[in-house]
């Protein structure tokens, strides 16, 4: 036969790549060279899917959506893709179903899976080498109800490097449609006034420079890439208006109220059978003893400490009296290398790590430091992997991987720890638990009366639910393929086993942020011998005394847990190619995921079985772990796993001629849905 070149073959990831060839009668010394690339047509396997070079991504727009450009965002552009909480979500399944893979390595988090913020916050643009998408039917290495898989670039025989600067500022938008006509609402000598409104704010740089090539004094076997990838970006927000006390009121005067009597004095109790009073505050006003005015004697030291560093009104009135806009945005940078060395020429071994920041900016529109009903947030994802590649025979391949993958998430409030805002050392409350319930600026709610229907903004953060917590889930994952092509058959034989931690803080610190509520019936008047706010009584007025109608703060038993998971999934893989146009895919996946289990056993439950011993009925508290049969279920968990998570994968495809291809696929694919350790299958038929 004449010898036969094939030249520009794509040969892309996820994927097996199919080519149909014909020999030639002919002499050996006789060469036949086809330079025109064959047709792209997918005859191997029904997955539905796509594929996106670097050299689209470079074609394609990615948005700077306050944030650097993301390698995942063009990953809902596959067929049967839709956008997605995370990951897309692949024919019509759900949230939190598909997953993630960098170099075959899914990247789980098991609080959420199919997490696309390991990639698109850890992995720069510049760093991928392809992305591939199956969104239907996967073969039965794939986990998951849909697959976005990403590969890292590798470094060549030559140095080649480049540097891209994205820039978008005021300066270079246009003025849009309505130019430079329109108008905002600004604060113009205390009167809201309609002001040119100019463009909107808006600063975004994204820095990311690359080099990649040969490693010197290997002697052309060790190859790197390295990438880094530096993102800043601020934007204005609309404007907040909020309601906060006068100066007058900050001293006590509340004459502002109107010119009824409102404000009482809580030590002035009387009572007379079953009628109660209290004397009105009374104080001097321009030389006029006047109601509604508290004394500054009676002014508590923490309550003139607390409010000391709010701002003054600055649009009239006492309702909706102080406006103010803000910024937000990210400071965020990520950076890659992967390393590749031949340890002979069948033998090659793989090293990459990726490391993101994304650093919240700001606030938005809120009150000034303490009373900031916000947080920042930081989230920095982590990957690293180790392959090794052996080609045993031209026709048996085994490739080792192992991978980890770490994301923490830590929510931090905005006066933890901050002098001069701690509520114990710096504030001066007493009694407060160590941890954030000292260490924050107390929260305070402000209680509304019939009289005065219209509160306060509150103050600070909503207590142990936005106390600074973290979350931190790590995986580490094994994954070996032997692959081993036979005549027709391309048979892959693997297992995929994964360690899983889930470890939470729900508050980073013995208690959680300590709250006040305010109330008008601490300075209410009495109707018969009952407090009465329908007509007296003042929340802020109560605030000034000190007079705390509740106070809270969360004293957790465990301030961390830490879950743990081990699911292992064997699978086998025949790609039959009965005919030339004729492929069947037979596929077989056993995905065993055990139950939540915790780290040190540090949960409870409710065993509906037991007797109680108090009411010797059934029903009864009981605890994970081996602390005896009579408070805990001598086990790790009560719930049984199940192992009956088999899933199916089947497809054909046929081809009647060069241009056209029919594909159909049927896939049964489980997921940690979330991470609660209890199986959901997704089964799913597809059709090309």
């Amino acid at each position: 036969f004449k010898v036969l070149t094939q030249k520009n073959i794509e040969v892309n990831g996820l994927t097996v790549t199919g080519l149909t060839i014909k020999l030639s009668v002919g002499s050996p010394e006789q060469t036949v060279t086809v330079t025109e690339a064959p047709p792209l047509l997918q005859t191997t396997n029904a997955s539905i899917g796509a594929v996106i070079t670097n050299e689209t991504y470079e074609a394609l727009p990615l948005i700077m959506n306050n944030q650097q450009r993301d390698p995942t965002s063009l990953a809902s552009l596959a067929p049967g893709a839709q956008g997605g909480a995370r990951a897309p979500i692949f024919s019509g399944t759900g949230n939190y179903l598909a997953e993630v893979y960098i170099n075959g390595i899914p990247t789980t988090t098991v609080n959420q899976q199919g997490d696309n913020r390991v990639v698109s916050n850890g992995v720069p643009v510049e760093s991928v080498d392809q992305l591939q998408i199956i969104s239907s039917a996967p073969s039965a290495e794939y986990q998951g109800a849909g697959v976005i898989g990403f590969s890292i670039k590798s470094g060549g025989a030559k140095y080649h490097g480049q540097v891209v600067d994205l820039i978008r500022n005021t300066a270079f938008d246009t003025w849009g449609f309505p130019g430079n006509s329109q108008t905002k609402a600004s604060i113009v000598d205390g009167v809201i006034t309609q002001v040119p409104a100019g463009k909107n704010v808006e600063h975004q740089n994204e820095l990311s420079a690359s080099i990649g090539g040969p490693i010197p004094l290997t002697r052309g076997k060790g190859f790197f890439f390295v990438n880094y990838d530096k993102f800043h970006g601020s934007q204005g927000v609309a404007p907040g208006v909020f309601t906060v006390p006068t100066a007058l009121m900050k001293a006590g005067d509340f004459t502002e109220l109107g010119s009824g009597t409102y404000i009482y004095d809580p030590t002035t109790n009387s009572c007379s059978g079953s009628n109660c009073t209290r004397q009105p505050f009374m104080g001097l006003k321009n030389g006029v003893q006047t109601a509604n005015i508290v004394p500054s004697s009676y002014i508590s030291p923490i309550s003139q400490y607390e409010q000391k560093f709010l701002p003054d009104p600055n649009l009239p009135g006492l309702v909706n009296n102080y406006i103010t806009g803000g910024t937000s945005g990210y400071d965020n940078h990520e950076l890659v290398f992967k390393v590749d060395y031949d340890l002979t020429p069948s033998q090659r071994v793989s090293f990459a790590y990726s490391h993101g920041v994304r650093q919240s900016v700001g606030y938005g529109a809120n009150l000034p430091l303490p009373y900031t009903a916000s947080d920042s947030s930081s989230i920095s994802p982590t990957f690293l992997l180790f392959e090794h590649s052996f080609t045993v025979t031209p026709h048996m391949v085994n490739q080792f991987t192992y991978g980890f993958t770490r994301f923490p998430q830590p929510v931090l409030a905005p006066t933890d720890g901050l002098k001069p805002y701690r509520g114990g050392p710096d504030v001066g409350i007493g009694g407060l638990p160590p941890g954030q319930a000292s260490g924050n600026f107390p929260g305070s709610a402000f209680g509304t009366t019939t009289a005065f229907p219209n509160g306060f903004s509150p103050w600070t953060e909503g207590g142990a639910s936005d106390a600074s917590h973290v979350v931190v889930p790590n995986a580490f994952t094994l994954v070996d393929n032997f692959v081993w092509t036979k005549g027709q058959h391309n048979l892959t034989f693997g297992i995929q086993t994964q360690w899983l931690q889930d470890n939470t803080s729900s508050q980073s610190s013995p208690s959680g942020i300590y709250t006040q509520s305010w109330a008008g019936v601490s300075t209410a008047n009495y109707v018969g011998n009952t407090l009465n706010s329908t007509t007296t009584g003042y929340s802020y007025a109560s605030f000034l005394l000190g007079a705390v109608n509740s106070g809270a703060t969360s004293v957790p038993l465990f301030t961390e847990t830490a879950g743990r998971f081990h699911p292992i999934s064997p699978y086998i893989q025949d790609d039959w190619k009965i005919r030339p146009n004729l492929t069947l895919n037979l596929g077989l996946r056993y995905d065993f995921l055990p139950p939540y289990h915790e780290d040190q056993d540090r949960f409870s439950f409710f065993n509906p079985n037991a007797i109680n011993p108090l009411t010797d009925s059934p029903g009864q508290l009981e605890f994970a772990g081996y602390r005896g049969a009579a408070i805990s279920c001598q086990c790790r968990t009560p719930v049984k796993p199940y192992y009956k998570n088999w899933g199916p994968r089947l497809g054909l495809e046929f081809s009647p001629d060069e241009k056209t291809v029919f594909r159909a696929g049927f896939a049964v694919a489980y997921s940690h849905a979330g991470g609660v350790g209890v199986a959901r299958s997704s089964r799913r038929a597809s059709r090309a």
